[in-house]
Parts: C-alpha cells; sequence; structure tokens
C-alpha cells in the first residue's frame, strides 16, 4: 500500500491538473482588475499632472 492515497484525503482540495476551480479563477480576476485599476490610475495622474505643467507654462 506504499504510496497510495485514502479516500478522503483524495477529495478535499483544490482539484487535480485541469479541473476547473472557482477559487483560483476569482483569484485571478482579481488580480487582473487589480492590475488594470493600476494602470488606469496611473495614466490618469500622469495625464492630469502633464496638463498642470501646461496650464502653469501658459500663465508664465
Amino acid at each position: 500500500m506504499k504510496g497510495s492515497v485514502a479516500q478522503s484525503e483524495a477529495g478535499g482540495g483544490g482539484g487535480e491538473r485541469g479541473e476547473f476551480s472557482l477559487v483560483a479563477l476569482l483569484l485571478r480576476l482579481m488580480m487582473l482588475a487589480a492590475a488594470v485599476f493600476l494602470v488606469c490610475a496611473g495614466y490618469l495622474m500622469e495625464r492630469r499632472r502633464h496638463n498642470n505643467k501646461l496650464s502653469l507654462e501658459k500663465k508664465v
């Protein structure tokens, strides 16, 4: 019986390779959403900073 797995241990994990895991999918979607949010926020902040710099140059 060397290397055998009891039935109770086999069915309680996050799934084997090739199985669908809702938790893994949700985690990946949350990471993707966070990355998109950070990129968009950085873009908007840089655009705002650039516009403020241009408006200050026009006043001088």
